[in-house]
């Protein structure tokens, strides 16, 4: 846990500067992701730091790390740039400061995000590898999202609304590029009178034409968050349930996984941290390349 201590104080000295005398601080936020190492037996033996996110003083993400679970060096960090309001790109680099890819958003002239692009080096060159096109109805509603990989269409959802304007089922399909393991999935959607989510039903067929039938059951706190997820259905021995738990300001503090026989498998814990730091200078990869 030292190390992660340490790990962590070493980034934060690097990735911001810490204000001369005289010149203002800016109040960052820090959201970290902690892991718990579990036994056999599902008990705890402690934890490392898996993820760290950065926000503004106005709450805008502006910088992302993700830790190896293996080695708890750092694996990935994302750079987020805005233009406005709007995110503009994702820049993700790996511990050697190599590119890994960029995504790129797009939006129309309502506002919406119609394309996302996801670049990527090959043979020494930026190309486009993926790209996620949207298409909304006239009242805003998300209604076909299609992802391409290079030419070829690999995912399409399609997107049902009831006369409330909430979700009542979507259509995904995917062929074979996707590399998803299920040739289609129909997830509908039943709600609580308060209109929050009471229960998905999923069902779909894998590239073997074997059925999956799957059902999850959502119960919220008081504070109208939610409290569990049940999961049951194809590939479940028996129920498992996922559980949230939060601090009093409503921030997750908790999040767990039980199997149906009752042993935890998943632990994330959440904390929250506050550091009084110059956030220093963001470059984009598009502007650094002009």
């Amino acid at each position: 846990m030292m190390r992660s201590i340490l790990k962590l104080s070493a980034v934060i000295c690097c990735v911001f500067m810490i204000p001369g005398r005289g010149l203002a601080a800016d109040t960052l936020k820090i959201h970290l992701t902690y892991k718990h190492k579990l036994d056999d037996a599902g008990r705890t033996q402690g934890f490392t730091t898996v993820n760290q996110k950065f926000y503004t003083p106005d709450q805008v993400l502006f910088r992302e790390i993700n830790y190896s679970e293996q080695n708890h060096q750092i694996e990935s960090y994302i750079f987020y740039f805005y233009t406005g309001d709007k995110l503009s790109t994702e820049e993700c680099y790996n511990q050697k400061d190599s590119l890994l890819f960029i995504l790129k958003h797009e939006y129309d002239e309502a506002g919406k995000e119609n394309q996302v692009l996801r670049f990527a080096p090959v043979n020494g060159s930026l190309e486009v590898t993926n790209r996620t096109v949207k298409s909304y109805d006239n009242a805003g509603h998300i209604t076909r999202q299609k992802e391409y990989y290079g030419k070829k269409l690999g995912t399409s959802i399609l997107y049902e609304y009831n006369n409330l304007g909430l979700v009542n089922r979507e259509n995904h399909k995917f062929k074979s590029i996707s590399k998803n393991p299920l040739k289609n999935k129909s997830k509908t959607f039943v709600y609580n009178p308060d209109n929050s989510v009471k229960q998905i039903i999923i069902r779909g067929k894998d590239a073997a034409n074997n059925p999956l039938r799957e059902a999850e059951d959502f119960t919220y706190n008081d504070k109208g968050l939610p409290a569990s997820v049940k999961v049951t259905g194809t590939g479940q021995q028996a129920a498992m349930v996922k559980t949230y738990s939060y601090l009093d300001s409503g921030y997750l503090s908790l999040y767990q996984e039980v199997n149906g026989e009752g042993k935890i498998n998943t632990i994330l814990q959440y904390d929250y941290k506050k550091h009084y730091m110059d956030k220093g200078n963001q470059v984009s990869y598009f502007s650094r390349s002009k």
